[in-house]
This record gives C-alpha cells, sequence and structure tokens, in this order.
C-alpha cells in the first residue's frame, strides 16, 4: 500500500529468515543512488549505512561488497559505513580484515548502538573506526553503567585524542541539548 516499513519492524524477521546480506545489499545499492543524486548538486555530503553482523560476517556476501565499493570508491569521502558494537567486538580475524580493506578504500565508520564505554579506542582507529555513537541519556547520566572509564566531560576529549568522533544520538528535545 506504499507504507513504509521500519527496521524495527523488518529487522527481526530478516535476521531469522537469513535474509539480512539481501536487505543489506538492497540498502547499500540505495545508498549509492542517493550519495550520486546529492553529489550532483553538492559535494559536501555524507551518508551513513548501517552493515549488519550478519553481512560482515557473512564469507560469500561480504567480499562481493568490498568487490562492489572498490569500484565505487570514489563514494569513500560520501559513505561512512555502520556497524554496530556488538559486531565488532565479535568480529573475528576475517572480519577485522575487511573492515580495514573498507578503511583502506578511503571510506570511514562508525560504531553504532554503543553502550559499552570500555572500548578500545587504538583497536577500533586500527580497524578504522572514526565515529562512535552513543546515546545522550548516556552521556548525561548513564556513564558508571556503561562501564566509562572516564567522566562524560573527559569522554569526547579522549575519543579526540584517539582520533574518533563522538556522534550524541537520540537528542529529540532542547532540555537533551542543554544537558549535553
Amino acid at each position: 500500500d506504499g507504507a513504509g516499513i521500519m527496521p524495527g519492524q523488518y529487522i527481526k524477521v530478516a535476521a531469522a529468515a537469513g535474509l539480512m546480506s539481501v536487505v543489506d545489499n538492497l540498502l547499500l545499492f540505495r545508498c549509492v543512488q542517493i550519495v550520486r543524486r546529492l553529489t550532483q548538486r553538492q559535494r559536501d555530503v555524507a551518508v551513513f549505512c548501517n552493515i549488519s553482523a550478519h553481512t560482515l560476517s557473512d564469507p560469500e556476501f561480504f567480499p562481493q561488497f568490498l568487490d562492489f565499493m572498490h569500484h565505487h570508491r570514489d563514494l569513500a569521502g560520501q559513505i561512512i559505513f555502520e556497524f554496530t558494537q556488538d559486531a565488532v567486538l565479535a568480529a573475528r580475524a576475517p572480519e577485522e580484515a575487511n573492515l580495514r580493506y573498507l578503511a583502506n578504500m578511503g571510506f570511514r565508520l562508525s560504531m553504532d548502538q554503543v553502550t559499552k564505554l570500555d572500548i578500545d579506542l587504538g583497536r577500533a582507529r586500527r580497524l578504522g573506526f572514526h565515529f562512535l555513537k552513543v546515546r545522550a541519556q548516556t552521556l548525561i547520566s548513564g556513564m558508571s553503567n556503561a562501564n566509562a572509564a572516564v567522566t562524560a566531560e573527559d569522554f569526547k576529549d579522549l575519543l579526540s585524542r584517539n582520533g574518533l568522533s563522538l556522534i550524541a544520538e537520540r537528542v529529540e528535545d532542547e532540555k537533551t541539548v542543554v544537558q549535553l
């Protein structure tokens, strides 16, 4: 009927059916189309493109994904690939090599759904990560629950010293902006 289906509605079903690589493939093609269209008007554009843990660890699909991005590496400044913290923490040598390969092509990486702040920042940087997305509420009142070694005030500086940028997510009202 033309209605949109949000990720919260389809991800669990697609994952259970083993279709996340197919979903990611469709999203990737659409992302490339959107970025190509946007850069015709303005070059200073960046789009975050989520890639699932299933896709990252798929030994058949991910090499095809890397090949596709190799042919579109001119978009490296405009597409930022996003992986969940759980996917990054579960990554073994082959997945880590794939992340580094993306980064070596010039694509920046973002770690999404960051809930544990006792992160090996050096490893994240070596894998090619440039951004960490943390919920605003965690930064405001949940640093100790997230195993942070520093206060929220110092966390951004710690990330910056390690070549990473903090993105506060779920900032939905002016009160949250003031608290941040």
